[in-house]
């Protein structure tokens, strides 16, 4: 069978993250900084999480040195939107709402693959 490749998909306005979080299907969400070591760590498994869940929207709210001045404004609202203290933290939503209980702060792998499964 052809397996379509989906990417993460980079958020950098929040009316994309608002139209994003509105479907139906489960919608992950990496809150990370391109300064953070563990971030850069997880992204390669977040990548590959991805490619295996293809029903499953994976995004990432990234705040980078190298974005617009626009750009950065519109992910560190979305960021403080969301009370991020941490990174890399992830969100869950399913039909728009977000799954409180699912919520990681920390790149831990297994939580990750977990939340997937019990939620997608």
């Amino acid at each position: 069978p052809l397996k379509t490749e989906k990417m993460v998909v980079h958020i950098t306005d929040s009316v994309t993250f608002e139209n994003y979080i509105k479907k139906d299907n489960l919608v992950v969400v990496d809150f990370s900084a391109d300064w953070c070591g563990p971030c850069n760590a997880i992204a390669p498994y977040y990548k590959q999480l991805s490619e295996e869940n293809t029903n499953v929207d994976f995004l990432k709210v990234e705040d980078r040195a190298d974005h617009t001045e626009e750009a950065k404004e519109e992910t560190s609202k979305i960021t403080s939107d969301y009370e991020i203290s941490g990174f890399p933290t992830f969100l869950f939503f399913k039909g728009g709402k977000l799954i409180n209980d699912a919520t990681i702060v920390g790149a831990y792998r297994d939580k990750l693959r977990q939340n997937l499964e019990k939620y997608k």
